[in-house]
């Protein structure tokens, strides 16, 4: 797994856009080769995987929900904006 440091202003609790809060839409995803090991590897070192329960987008006991294209896992990061690892199909 890659490390990869950012800086960034203040965070702002404006909305992104209309009507949706940060952490309702994906902010930045990084393609992987191998969603469910950097799951692994992120759960190892502390980081909560987002799980979902919903009609079409459910997560699986990897933490892994398939998207049709891709399988990706999202977490949310600490100014809530969430994240995904995306491995194509």
């Amino acid at each position: 797994m890659s490390t990869i440091q950012t800086t960034s202003p203040a965070p702002s609790r404006r909305p992104v856009r209309a009507g949706f809060i940060s952490s309702e839409q994906t902010q930045a995803s990084w393609r992987v080769d191998d969603v469910r090991a950097e799951v692994k590897a992120l759960r190892a070192r502390g980081v909560k995987v987002e799980e979902y329960d919903n009609p079409g987008f459910k997560t699986d006991q990897d933490g892994v929900v398939d998207i049709g294209f891709a399988w990706t896992a999202y977490i949310i990061d600490p100014d809530k904006n969430a994240l995904s690892i995306l491995q194509l199909k």
